[in-house]
């Protein structure tokens, strides 16, 4: 069975959620090894953080397209999204600690001001840019700013990505049997 592109893009957001850490462990410290007492002979390993950070946000947006999608087709034949799903909330919005639906949080994505990926480096520090510490991990949780429908208030919204991802891969989840 061949998976379909929601999968894809799920894996892959799952991927760099667990494995950047893990990664930066046995890579940036090769920087300092191989360093030279002489400035320009220096081997530096090429920052890979920023273009794994922008990838993430552009596969999350992509897959929260598609999810939205697939929401239309059920709703073309009065099922919900939501009735499919493990997880019928997957965020909070900050100011107020209200949960966000599964249903909503695919909204508020594609139309989201402001998009960050939720950093911590090696002192424990919560970031959210990429180009904080080089040895760094993403938390798993996803930032976002939208405007609401009365265009007067700002909102922020934290979405766990785990939740979201496993939302996702259960979509299209068939049964053996």
């Amino acid at each position: 069975m061949r998976m379909n592109e929601i999968a894809k893009k799920a894996i892959f957001i799952l991927q760099s959620i667990y494995s950047l850490g893990n990664l930066n462990r046995k890579l940036v410290p090769l920087n300092k090894e191989f360093e030279t007492d002489v400035a320009f002979e220096y081997f530096h390993l090429p920052d890979y953080y920023p273009e794994i950070y922008e990838d993430t946000i552009c596969k999350i947006i992509e897959l929260a397209v598609l999810l939205r999608r697939e929401k239309e087709r059920l709703e073309k034949y009065r099922d919900k999204i939501n009735k499919k799903v493990k997880y019928s909330n997957v965020g909070k919005n900050v100011e107020t600690n209200i949960d966000i639906a599964f249903d909503d949080a695919l909204s508020k994505i594609i139309h989201a001001k402001n998009i960050f990926l939720q950093v911590k480096d090696t002192e424990g520090v919560i970031d959210y840019t990429c180009y904080s510490d080089a040895n760094c991990c993403f938390t798993g949780v996803l930032r976002i700013t939208v405007e609401e429908k009365n265009h007067l208030t700002i909102s922020t919204i934290d979405i766990d990505l785990e939740k979201f991802c496993v939302n996702a891969l259960m979509i299209n989840a068939r049964t053996t049997s």
